[in-house]
């Protein structure tokens, strides 16, 4: 079984960067991603934590989510906000 998949959604991209940056240097396999055709890519690899933006979230994510076959949509257990309190004012 593939291992499970954390999908991180980062509003400011710098931060993003960062982040898997520094996941990478800690020995998991992260990515940041900026557009739908690298979130696909993203998506079919075994990563543990993919980096986006919410503007991805929005246009591509739960789409490719939902068109995925059976056995990959179980490793896709967490979508975690960061900096959550930035989208909230987004959506205001």
């Amino acid at each position: 079984q593939s291992p499970s998949t954390v999908i991180v959604v980062v509003p400011l991209i710098g931060l993003a960067k960062q982040q898997a940056d520094k996941f990478r240097k800690s020995g998991l396999s992260a990515k940041y991603v900026n557009d739908k055709a690298a979130l696909s890519t993203a998506i079919t690899e075994c990563l543990t934590h993919v980096f986006i933006s919410p503007e991805l979230v929005e246009q591509s994510l739960i789409e490719m989510l939902l068109h995925l076959p059976s056995h990959q949509k179980a490793r896709f257990f967490h979508i975690f906000v960061d900096e959550s309190h930035y989208i909230v004012k987004w959506l205001v």
